[in-house]
């Protein structure tokens, strides 16, 4: 997914490709690091039912279909 799909996205159930976990879209876009000062394409995913983000690439971010998030 890239930053530009993302409008609306925020909330929506994806599955982050790279360590295969189902999580809710909080943010998608431009982060930078507050210890390195760099800047980097991101996407800050969260457990459904609460609990620690975490952090991903844009590309390993998957929209699931509705019949997926209803499950």
């Amino acid at each position: 997914m890239t930053c530009a799909e993302t409008v609306g996205e925020a909330g929506r159930l994806v599955r982050d490709e790279a360590t295969l976990r189902v999580g809710v879209l909080m943010y998608i876009g431009p982060w930078r690091d507050p210890g390195t000062r760099r800047a980097y394409d991101v996407a800050f995913l969260r457990p459904e039912g609460g609990g620690c983000e975490w952090l991903t690439g844009p590309g390993a971010v998957v929209p699931l279909p509705v019949s997926e998030e209803a499950e």
